[in-house]
């Protein structure tokens, strides 16, 4: 029987395959955006918060700083939205082939956290999430990119409204040593 319903099947089959690979070739691409956010918040932050930057560099720094954040919300979004449309192809397509779900763990999805369902409590799945594990990793990142923004906005207004604040200290000069009297 399965020979015949995977022949009969073969071009959903196929189909499924090759979105499989797109959504988690999506998600990958999902991930790796906050990672090079960082990297180049890193180096940004750097130059803007280093006290012997001159002011210009300072506003270019903070302002690119507000545009990588930005750019990385919105490259955030992109690719979870392509992502979940993958998913939800995927899904349809599970209905179609009368196969179990298991592109969406969405569906497990319940009260805040994830329900873990009977069948897999039986083969040493965890109990359930708890801890940090419970927050959507999703929301957090961009929660965490818009704070990025917020604290490049920051330094932007400090240089406008306050400038010198993060400038360095001046150096103390040495006050001259008295010469001795001949």
């Amino acid at each position: 029987m399965t020979g015949r319903w995977a022949a009969k099947n073969a071009k959903d089959l196929f189909t499924y395959e090759m979105l499989l690979q797109r959504e988690l070739e999506q998600d990958a691409m999902l991930w790796q955006t906050p990672t090079i956010a960082l990297t180049a918040q890193a180096f940004l932050l750097t130059i803007a918060l280093n006290p012997t930057s001159p002011a210009f560099a300072t506003f270019l720094a903070s302002g690119l700083g507000l545009v990588v954040a930005l750019l990385s919300m919105q490259l955030m979004a992109k690719h979870r939205f392509l992502n979940l449309m993958d998913r939800s192809h995927l899904h349809a397509l599970e209905d179609r082939l009368g196969i179990q779900h298991l592109s969406n763990r969405q569906y497990f999805y319940t009260n805040g956290a994830y329900r873990i369902p009977d069948w897999l409590s039986l083969h040493k799945a965890p109990p359930s999430e708890h801890g940090l594990a419970r927050f959507r990793s999703y929301r957090v990142w961009i929660v965490g990119m818009v704070i990025f923004a917020a604290v490049n906005l920051a330094i932007i207004a400090v240089q406008i409204w306050a400038p010198g604040v993060l400038d360095a200290p001046p150096t103390p000069t040495p006050a001259p040593t008295p010469t001795p009297a001949p």
